[in-house]
């Protein structure tokens, strides 16, 4: 970076990696996108509080994605929207192959990041499929500490279910 001191200047940041889906690009190529040096300037980038990662987000769970998590975890949101997120079996990316499917806890990786964001104040999970599967790992790991300052939250009727009964404090729900 030529001039890291104007990453402290960055408060709200929208990342769109949509261009670089699993269907236009192999799995080895999305993960180069965002890959040190990206993750590295956010790093920077300490003063961001309003966070959009718009596209399909298979940072949550992507080993390849672990620096973008991260970078995340570390930052203090008050805001956090989250598009494209998918529950049950998620395409892992495209291989010579065929697609690779992930099997992991959804659930659990949301929970991460809810518990690495103390701060955070709203939560939008846009054009998000929740599965019965993510639904039931959500209602089992999902704590009211894992969300303390939640007031606002935004997402689909099975986020909404799995997250009502876990999450005390919310004041309004789109």
């Amino acid at each position: 970076m030529i001039r890291p001191d104007l990453a402290l200047l960055v408060q709200h940041l929208e990342i769109c990696d949509s261009y670089c889906d699993r269907w236009s690009m192999p799995s080895d190529e999305i993960a180069k996108v965002l890959g040190p040096d990206g993750t590295n300037a956010l790093r920077l980038a300490k003063n961001i509080r309003s966070l959009a990662l718009l596209g399909p987000n298979d940072w949550i769970y992507r080993p390849e994605r672990t620096g973008l998590r991260d970078a995340v975890s570390k930052m203090k949101l008050t805001h956090l929207k989250i598009e494209d997120t998918f529950g049950g079996t998620i395409w892992q990316g495209y291989s010579r192959s065929g697609y690779r499917d992930w099997e992991g806890d959804l659930g659990k990786e949301i929970r991460t990041i809810l518990q690495a964001q103390p701060l955070l104040e709203s939560l939008s999970f846009v054009k998000g499929s929740f599965y019965r599967k993510t639904v039931e790992q959500l209602q089992t790991h999902l704590q009211p500490s894992d969300a303390p300052r939640l007031k606002y939250l935004t997402g689909n009727p099975e986020f909404a279910t799995a997250c009502i009964g876990s999450i005390s404090g919310l004041e309004c729900w789109i």
